[in-house]
């Protein structure tokens, strides 16, 4: 498959090797809830959990993401920082 890019639509959250276990629980939180359960409630929740190291790992881990998971770690960098 030389030369192609493939996307993997319904692939599971990312693993960060260099993100905290509390970063990496955010994500998986998010792929066990699912787009349509992503909330304000739960991302002031999920966005407790963090510190600005651990959203800078999700935020370097965007492009890995699927769209909706990457505006949820907007929204929480949002919360965390207004």
């Amino acid at each position: 498959m030389a030369g192609r890019t493939i996307t993997l639509k319904r692939s599971r959250a990312p693993i960060l090797d260099d993100g905290s276990d509390n970063a990496n629980a955010v994500l998986q939180m998010l792929a066990h809830v699912g787009k349509a359960s992503v909330d304000d409630d739960l991302i002031r929740r999920l966005a407790a959990r963090l510190d600005d190291r651990d959203l800078k790992a999700l935020k370097k881990a965007q492009p890995l993401m699927p769209g909706w998971m990457s505006d949820a770690v907007l929204k929480i960098g949002m919360m965390l920082h207004g």
